[in-house]
């Protein structure tokens, strides 16, 4: 539990809170019609702040203007940072269902917002973004583990648990109780094999601890990875994938913007050597980078358990104060990726890249200090590659998902054989892929689509290339016959093709 020493106390009604797990404030003034807020100098300095979280007690018909000196986000641009210009916070009424203010301005000086109408209950949840707090981590963990298709790695134990993050004092003088961190293999186990490798994915996220969105997409692709998709399943038969979902959770629960409790002035970004998890030279002594060397040494240990010398993809899940691009094609704000220039024609990112139209390619910087240089140099990893998702935009939580399983879809169009008319993803044209061209006609495929069905009935993906046996081919009935001839003119305009062939 946290020690409140915060200059924090009650105001007639209001009270403002910021003592509960990822929260984050330094100190408030004011009253119901303004309030004032001073954002946490984390890693910064110069008193910059990028992460704010708390709950407001005692606003039930108020509606107040919030307002932070908005010249102190830390940003590049004088005078006052354009990421927050367009920038939109959010709040909650429950901590779960998450909203965007209406009113976001950012003046000279001070960075303002509010809601047209009053709240309509007495509590209210207020953040720079969606937040994804360290419960949530240790909680979707025994989720993911309590799926068949999950266990610990080998250097975890029965929980998942690899390693702890100490139990500290952070810059506030708030004792940060010790805290774990996570590992999960996901595959099918029956096709495991003493000898032959797998392809091997690790996926790590939470390293910079107010970088919540990217945590959201790394929650989805590992959702993705344990459904009941026929295209996951599939996927686990050849591949293993080793998720660590907080590498910061000292940070994460302290409600620190980037850094760790136990090193605050210095990014974990750049500590990912065995040489520097003990060094005072980069403020790692006394275990102030226990959290780092916890997961380094899991990693080791973890690529080592299972056969097979090389990563496949290492991918390192981040948010990022936005550059406000807007993808043409669809309208939306651009997310990007860290890529090497060696990797950019990778298969399964050139994939992703299909599957997300407004995700764009930025060069690496190559850094061998940072989790991406680990993974290239420790882990022999043949693809790294670092995401960054845009912060505001009015996404809600979903959007995240669904941008993480993409990546598991990319995986799969990549990695496994497909045979068209195969519209379940399940290896084999059947009567279920019949099913699902009906049901999907006029929205997901097109009459031209049964043609593949029927001429590919009985195929099957089998050891690498498609093969096939001997089966009668059904028809459709009269009635759908008609239907489909209908459809078929109106497909010619505007009905979208096959989502994957």
């Amino acid at each position: 539990m946290f020690v409140a020493r915060l200059p924090y106390a009650a105001n007639a009604q209001l009270t403002i809170n910021a003592n509960f797990d990822h929260a984050s404030l330094l100190s408030w003034s004011g009253n119901l019609s303004t309030i004032n807020l001073v954002g946490r100098d984390n890693f910064f300095g110069s008193n910059k702040w990028r992460w704010v979280y708390f709950k407001a007690s005692g606003v039930l018909g108020s509606n107040p203007t919030f307002s932070i000196n908005g010249n102190l986000f830390a940003g590049d641009a004088t005078p006052g940072p354009h990421e927050l210009r367009d920038h939109e916070m959010v709040y909650s009424y429950d901590n779960v269902n998450w909203s965007f203010f209406e009113n976001n301005n950012k003046g000279d000086t001070n960075f303002t917002f509010s809601n047209s109408q009053a709240f309509t209950q007495n509590e209210v949840y207020v953040a720079y973004a969606i937040p994804y707090s360290y419960g949530r981590s240790a909680s979707h963990t025994q989720k993911v583990l309590a799926s068949p298709w999950a266990a610990p790695t080998a250097s975890a134990d029965n929980n998942g648990v690899i390693g702890q993050s100490p139990a500290r004092n952070d810059e506030l003088g708030r004792a940060i109780p010790t805290l774990d961190l996570f590992a999960y293999r996901i595959t099918n186990p029956a096709t495991d094999s003493p000898t032959e490798a797998k392809r091997k994915v690790f996926l790590t996220s939470g390293l910079h601890a107010g970088e919540t969105l990217g945590t959201y997409t790394y929650e989805g692709l590992i959702d993705w990875l344990i459904s009941d998709d026929p295209r996951a399943a599939r996927l686990r038969d050849t591949t293993e994938f080793f998720g660590y979902p907080v590498l910061n959770p000292s940070g994460r629960f302290a409600g620190l913007s980037r850094s760790t409790v136990g090193n605050p002035t210095r990014d974990p970004n750049g500590l990912w050597d065995p040489s520097r998890w003990s060094s005072s030279s980069f403020g790692c002594q006394n275990d102030n980078c226990q959290d780092i060397r916890a997961s380094g040494e899991a990693m080791l240990a973890d690529f080592a358990s299972t056969p097979g010398n090389i990563v496949d993809a290492f991918i390192d899940f981040h948010s990022t104060v936005p550059d406000y691009t807007i993808d043409p094609v669809n309208g939306i704000p651009d997310d990007f990726g860290f890529v090497a220039s060696e990797d950019t024609n990778t298969d399964w990112w050139l994939a992703l890249q299909q599957l997300q139209p407004n995700l764009l390619e930025f060069p690496s910087g190559g850094g061998n200090f940072t989790t991406a240089g680990f993974a290239r140099r420790l882990l022999n990893a043949q693809t790294e590659i670092t995401i960054e998702t845009q912060f505001s935009w009015e996404r809600p939580i979903e959007y995240y998902h669904d941008f993480g399983a993409n990546f598991g879809i990319a995986f799969f169009q990549a990695w496994i054989t497909q045979v068209e008319g195969d519209f379940t993803g399940d290896g084999l044209v059947d009567a279920a892929d019949y099913t699902a061209w009906r049901d999907g006609l006029g929205t997901l495929y097109t009459v031209e689509d049964f043609s593949l069905w029927k001429s590919n009935f009985g195929t099957f993906a089998g050891a690498g290339a498609a093969a096939s046996f001997a089966v009668t081919v059904p028809e459709p009935g009269g009635s759908f016959l008609l239907l489909a001839a209908s459809l078929s003119l109106l497909g010619r305009f505007f009905l979208p093709t096959r989502p994957f062939r």
